[in-house]
């Protein structure tokens, strides 16, 4: 298990003091009509990689329709290994990532689009099953990266980082790469992760019958519902009786056209 440690960094307010930064942008692919048994390889890639001292993240993904395998493909000096904590990723889906640069006082710069490392999983679920493969944080892995800006080490929070994120859709096609098509009601969870209610709101462009279901890490059904609601910005809470307990979860909604699976963390 790798032991993630906020590095102490000098002026985390360059970053929103200077407009010249270019934002580090990581991205996973967007895979549809996978085929059940079959492996799924994502390759990490990023771009505007620049003077990168070092960066640490989580991936996660619904792990009762996708199983982890290995990862590979190292695509940065001096990662190994022992970058990677799995001790999570066949139960809960969840794979911790650190790395530092070999040369702390320049960091590490790679053309865009360079694969860092490549995650192999296999689609374990059904035809007309999916998971999003989602680049974030799970304490007490936060999300960050740090850069050389202006011969200084500088962070970036997650909220300064553009993320690409994945999914995977086991014979069937969802969207194409255009990020809406991933999250196609802009489904937002707050707070998230919580040890109180939580609020999801999400978008419609016409009044529709929404289907939404929650399920725990192993895929066992927790809530079900469908309701129809009207076209805008729409909100359902889920009080804490509605959850059985601390873990991971995975919200589901689903209309005649569309679907998104978004995880969420009950603390």
């Amino acid at each position: 298990m790798i032991v993630s440690v906020r590095i102490a960094l000098a002026s985390l307010w360059l970053i929103f003091a200077s407009p010249i930064l270019a934002q580090p942008i990581f991205s996973l692919p967007f895979i549809n009509q996978s085929t059940s048994g079959s492996t799924v390889n994502l390759p990490v890639t990023v771009s505007n990689f620049n003077k990168v001292v070092s960066a640490q993240f989580v991936i996660r993904w619904n792990p009762a329709v996708l199983q982890y395998l290995t990862v590979d493909h190292y695509g940065l000096a001096g990662m190994d290994v022992d970058a990677f904590g799995t001790t999570q990723a066949l139960d809960s889906g969840i794979l911790r990532f650190r790395w530092i640069s070999q040369t702390l006082s320049t960091g590490t710069t790679v053309p865009d689009s360079t694969p860092i490392f490549r995650l192999r999983l296999k689609a374990l679920g059904a035809i007309n099953t999916g998971s999003t493969v989602n680049i974030t944080q799970a304490i007490p892995t936060y999300f960050e990266v740090s850069q050389i800006i202006n011969g200084v080490n500088t962070i970036f929070p997650d909220t300064a980082i553009t993320v690409n994120q994945g999914f995977i859709a086991i014979g069937y096609t969802v969207g194409t790469q255009d990020p809406a098509a991933k999250n196609p009601f802009q489904v937002k969870i707050s707070p998230n992760p919580s040890s109180a209610n939580t609020l999801i709101s999400f978008e419609l462009s016409e009044p529709e019958m929404v289907h939404y279901t929650i399920t725990d890490h192993l895929g066992r059904m927790i809530l079900e519902q469908s309701k129809a609601f009207p076209s805008g910005t729409n909100g359902i809470e889920i009080g804490t009786a509605q959850i059985p307990g601390k873990g991971d979860y995975f919200l589901t909604l689903r209309t005649a056209q569309q679907r998104s699976t978004q995880p969420f963390i009950r603390l």
